[in-house]
């Protein structure tokens, strides 16, 4: 077999390592796509019922707002702390701190359930949902950007770490095939994928336009043609842009 064709071959695998990386990464972006609603619902149209304390304090409200029926509870400044009610997007249990800021929101849309919890200062910071792709949690900073995304699609676990500014730059994920790595720039451009199948490791690195051009592979492959070939662990292939061989060890 030329160098050419082992070249080939190795590049082929590293690609399906990318392509399952990606597969992780767009299973979790499925999973996750459909953001924590946090219904406003405080444009209240007609109360229906009010109650009061001894005090003569409005207490609770039973109302009708344009989105729909609602259920309000307030302290005894009438800031209110709990809102159950059902919108056109689905029921909602909504409650609030001491200030009247929005702490905990539960929901059920026809996407799944979510429920979102805020800072002090009313920022999202965790959501966790439930869709047709399956479980996933996201994690905001406190600015509101998203960092971290954790998810399982098709019974694979994926992991996506986000920069400050919310762009993906790394994920980790486990699918049939085997543990998979892979790291992009801050552009959004894949750089570097690694992986772990029966026929063992493998390591891809990508230029700027993602296109291969070194790859470390150890184990054993088989060709198209059905052949076995046995790829020493410190094989090493550089390639240039076009894909072709410039260098090889051993």
């Amino acid at each position: 077999m030329t160098t050419e064709e082992r070249v080939e071959i190795l590049e082929r695998e590293l690609a399906a390592a990318k392509r399952r990386t990606l597969f992780l990464l767009g299973g979790a972006g499925l999973c996750l796509g459909i953001a924590l609603l946090v219904w406003a619902f405080d444009g209240r149209t007609r109360s229906v019922l009010g109650l009061y304390d001894e005090n003569g304090a409005l207490r609770a409200e039973l109302g009708v707002s344009k989105d729909g029926p609602g259920l309000w509870l307030y302290d005894k400044n009438l800031t209110p702390l709990a809102v159950l009610a059902v919108t056109k997007a689905g029921p909602l249990l909504r409650l609030h701190d001491e200030n009247g800021v929005v702490r905990t929101v539960v929901g059920v849309t026809k996407a799944g359930p979510r429920l979102g919890l805020r800072d002090e200062n009313g920022k999202l910071r965790v959501v966790v949902g439930v869709s047709k792709a399956g479980p996933a949690l996201r994690l905001h900073d406190e600015n509101g950007k998203l960092r971290v995304v954790v998810g399982v699609t098709k019974g694979a676990p994926v992991l996506g770490l986000h920069d400050k500014n919310g762009t993906l730059r790394a994920q980790v994920g486990v699918t049939k095939a085997g543990p998979a790595l892979g790291l992009i720039d801050e552009n959004g451009k894949f750089r570097a994928a690694l992986d772990v199948n029966e026929d063992g490791p493998r390591l891809g690195l990508y230029d700027e336009n993602e296109n291969i051009r070194a790859v470390v592979g150890a184990g054993t492959t088989k060709t198209p043609g059905g052949r076995t070939v046995t790829y020493p662990e410190s094989s090493i292939r550089l390639l240039d842009e076009d894909g072709k061989a410039i260098w090889q060890a051993p």
